[in-house]
């Protein structure tokens, strides 16, 4: 399928490859946004048909295992289905969900055959798109500080029963 890759938001090294994708001749097939707003940004990712997620798998466990899915949340809560990499920090989040186009981190060939299936297909964009939405508000800020909160009072009523376990053992012991 036709396309044009659109780059939301800015960095370091945006001059440097702007300047690439123009030796490469991708200017009229890559559009950049540049860093916008943030209260801009859900609506230009709704002009996407679809999102895309490509975290590394290298970089370390801590890159692999507790990188924030947050891009892969905010995609799917525009309501735009997303192509992200298979790494646990984005698989673990679906709860076994199909929610997204996967493909094998770190293969540039596999990201772009995954975004020409997804590209091609109309219906499981469809179907991405609603149960990625319905996931997005599962993973909502508000109920995910509810759980944490939930898990801290948990642990503390936990700790306060292993604390008082001790007191006793200790007062048995001293009898």
């Amino acid at each position: 399928p036709e396309a044009t890759l659109k780059i939301i938001g800015g960095g370091p090294r945006e001059r440097e490859l702007t300047t690439r994708m123009l030796q490469l001749g991708l200017g009229q097939r890559i559009a950049w946004t540049g860093r916008l707003p943030f209260a801009r940004v859900r609506a230009e990712m709704q002009t996407c048909r679809i999102g895309v997620a490509p975290i590394r798998s290298t970089g370390g466990p801590e890159k692999r295992f507790y990188a924030s899915p947050l891009k892969l949340i905010e995609w799917m809560g525009a309501g735009v289905p997303v192509v992200a990499a298979a790494v646990p920090s984005v698989t673990q989040p679906l709860e076994g969900r199909t929610v997204a186009q996967l493909f094998e981190p770190d293969n540039a060939g596999a990201l772009a055959q995954a975004m020409r299936e997804l590209l091609a297909d109309e219906q499981e964009q469809q179907r991405l798109r609603a149960e990625g939405f319905e996931s997005a508000r599962q993973n909502a800020y508000p109920r995910r500080a509810g759980k944490i909160v939930g898990l801290v009072a948990e642990t503390q009523g936990q700790s306060k029963g292993r604390e008082g376990l001790r007191k006793n053992s200790t007062r048995m012991n001293a009898d």
